[in-house]
């Protein structure tokens, strides 16, 4: 079986010393989700050629292993920057660049296999690929404009309804949708009549052994001493990207909250609103409260998250968070506002502690129940590890993807 995975969206562990350019694509868990798939996809003997934006210091063509290489592409075009989307051209970019690179080199593979989150221009490379090639397609909906995002600002509201239109259109032609939720499945089902038959709900998954070997006690303590953790002060984490439908401000109310508690901040990541946060950190006289990491490698991630006593997550929207996923694996608690599909990633309150959409004095709440309270601590810990165990291993993820594949066309792909 030959698949064309298409993402502008990808991660590429050769930037891992050298830093991922944020300002030119904010790094978040749909490169890394599509990565490991893609791998064990492999694995399981897949053939795959992967679609993506070059990103400057990456390699054009990167041959994963003997089945799959992944080419960078990217057509040159007038940069236009947003505090919200980054380099919002980025997206029109790889999709033209796609489009020459199939135009040059053809189309050679048994299906389409398209990831998208939120933006028109992966929904509309889809159509124009089924329209021209009649392939098998199967969709991929990482965060849907129809069911989870939120537009920020005038010019994202105005972007936003050409997605939701792109998105909704190319549903209706797709083979096969898979939705990380059952939350959203019911979504699309509202607005695309009759693809209840061909959704499959697969969520982000993780190896979650393999995860956590990665954060060995010495590891853990080579992080605390590189970014000075004090001992004696419980550590509130924050992991992922700091931009606006993150809402990185709640982190300054939950401090201004817990002022009279001795805890400690640690911010793991960047984004396109980074600077906003570091300026508000120094304007509030708060430096002492706050660490602020930066961009960090996937290798790092389980040594930040076993440094931390809670974990906070108080996205605006959050199609999934799979942040969360391995914090279960690390066995940090977490504590998140219920919106989009995370209850169902913690297991309705059982995996993780939910409060209400954007309410941070019960989040506080629930920050100080983790913290002072070590019998709670260890249930959430134990909670969260069986429940990512059972039901987020990748593997079985990939397993559920390749017999979806399967369901559309009899390809020989070897058992293994």
């Amino acid at each position: 079986m030959k698949v064309l995975r298409l993402s502008p969206h990808f991660y590429w562990p050769q930037l891992a010393d050298r830093g991922w350019p944020v300002e030119f694509d904010a790094i978040g868990g749909m490169q890394s989700q599509i990565h490991d798939t893609t791998l064990a996809l492999s694995a399981l003997g897949v053939e795959q050629t992967i679609l993506t934006l070059a990103i400057p210091g990456a390699p054009r063509i990167w041959a994963m292993d003997s089945r799959t290489r992944a080419i960078g592409v990217r057509m040159p075009i007038l940069p236009l920057r947003s505090r919200i989307r980054g380099m919002v051209d980025l997206n029109l970019s790889w999709m033209l660049g796609a489009l020459r690179h199939i135009a040059r080199e053809g189309v050679r593979c048994d299906l389409v296999h398209c990831h998208f989150s939120g933006v028109y221009e992966p929904p509309m490379l889809a159509r124009l690929l089924r329209w021209r090639t009649r392939l098998p397609l199967v969709l991929t909906i990482h965060c849907s404009s129809l069911a989870t995002y939120h537009p920020l600002s005038y010019f994202d509201r105005a972007q936003h309804r050409l997605a939701r239109w792109s998105e909704r259109n190319a549903l209706r032609l797709a083979d096969r949708i898979i939705v990380l939720t059952d939350r959203v499945r019911a979504v699309v089902e509202d607005h695309v009549p009759g693809a209840a038959d061909r959704m499959r709900v697969i969520p982000d998954s993780i190896d979650a052994a393999a995860f956590a070997a990665r954060a060995p006690p010495q590891a853990v303590a080579k992080f605390r001493k590189r970014f000075r953790l004090q001992q004696g002060q419980k550590t509130i984490g924050y992991v992922g990207r700091v931009a606006r439908e993150k809402n990185w401000r709640a982190l300054l109310e939950l401090d201004r909250l817990l002022a009279n508690q001795p805890v400690h901040f640690l911010v793991v990541g960047d984004g396109n609103e980074r600077d906003l946060l570091e300026r508000q950190i120094r304007i509030r006289g708060r430096e002492a409260r706050f660490t602020v990491t930066g961009y960090q490698p996937r290798d790092a991630i389980p040594a930040a998250l076993a440094a931390c006593d809670v974990l906070v997550l108080p996205s605006r929207h959050e199609e999934f968070g799979s942040i969360l996923i391995e914090a279960m694996a690390i066995g940090t608690p977490a504590v998140a506002f219920a919106t989009g599909g995370v209850p169902s990633v913690l297991n309705h309150g059982k995996a993780g502690i939910l409060v209400p959409d954007g309410d941070l004095e019960a989040m506080t709440s629930s920050i100080l129940k983790v913290i002072h309270n070590p019998e709670l601590s260890r249930g959430l810990k134990s909670a969260g590890r069986c429940w990512v165990y059972q039901e987020f291993g990748l593997a079985q993820a990939a397993s559920r993807l390749l017999h979806t594949y399967r369901e559309l066309g009899n390809w020989d792909v070897p058992h293994r």
